[in-house]
């Protein structure tokens, strides 16, 4: 059963805060990903630089209302109150009434949480709107061919997103020779090419840490692989450089590898300059 077996469970894209703090004992998740608890305060502060009114609209689930609390809370952090909160329901249809409610508040800025079914009419009804309100958003929709099919569209958008270390402009060594393998084996000519490349990046990451803990649990039997995670001395990745990366933890990532992407006219993902 799931925590009562020598397995473990690493999630590469997942963020919300409930998969770590389990109340599993010992715990066997751990996370090569993003962290909603640090999640908010950079997007934030990304959206403070955009403008002081600052609405949300969120998904109505666990994710959409724990990024709620953590966005209000961070925007609190840096002397700003919401304008507006919206919350829409999985597979809605119709965003007239959030987006004309946020647009009525004299939002500047609009931070959202949305999957890629309900960010596709979003954008849509946004492009309509006499006033585009520009978005940030996190990663939710980024996982598939969101960009590619509404590339003409998101042309007429302001909407940038989460994103962590990927491979385009990514100077680490090891980054480049896994983009190669990468495309070799799935198509593609270079490193822009590779779908949700961010998660590609940290799903390698992850597999590459198991491995270095199957190793040691190979060499050691008696050594469990939970614990076997939990020593991990140290590894350069496509993302990081992992330095006991679970050493009294469960997040291997911190904020030092987020930026914020967008969509370039082909509605592929690019990096946008570092962002603090």
């Amino acid at each position: 059963e799931f925590g009562k077996s020598d397995k473990v469970f690493i999630s590469s894209w997942a963020t919300a805060e409930a998969i770590i703090n389990n109340r599993l004992k010992p715990n066997p998740v751990f996370r090569v990903s993003a962290h909603d608890k640090m999640v908010a305060p950079f997007l934030a502060r990304q959206a403070v630089k955009r403008g002081k009114k600052v609405a949300l609209l969120l998904e109505n689930s666990a994710w959409g209302r724990g990024n709620h609390e953590e966005l209000v809370k961070a925007l609190k952090n840096s002397g700003v109150r919401p304008k507006r909160e919206e919350f829409f329901n999985a597979d809605q249809k119709e965003f007239v009434t959030e987006l004309k409610a946020i647009e009525d508040s004299g939002a500047e800025v609009l931070l959202m949480a949305a999957n890629p079914a309900e960010a596709k009419e979003i954008v849509k009804a946004m492009i309509a709107r006499p006033r585009k309100i520009p978005i940030i958003a996190h990663w939710g929709f980024t996982g598939g061919t969101f960009g590619a099919d509404l590339a003409e569209e998101l042309k007429s958008v302001d909407l940038s997103f989460l994103q962590t270390n990927a491979f385009v402009g990514n100077t680490r060594p090891f980054a480049a020779k896994v983009a190669t393998e990468y495309l070799a084996s799935y198509g593609g000519t270079e490193p822009i090419d590779i779908l949700a490349a961010a998660g590609v990046a940290r799903a390698y990451d992850a597999m590459r840490l198991a491995g270095i803990a199957l190793e040691a649990q190979a060499k050691k039997p008696k050594l469990t692989l939970i614990k076997a995670m939990e020593e991990i001395t140290g590894y350069e990745g496509v993302v990081a450089s992992y330095k006991y990366p679970f050493k009294g933890q469960r997040e291997a990532l911190d904020t030092t590898v987020y930026r914020l992407g967008r969509y370039d006219g082909s509605g592929r993902i690019v990096p946008l300059e570092r962002q603090k």
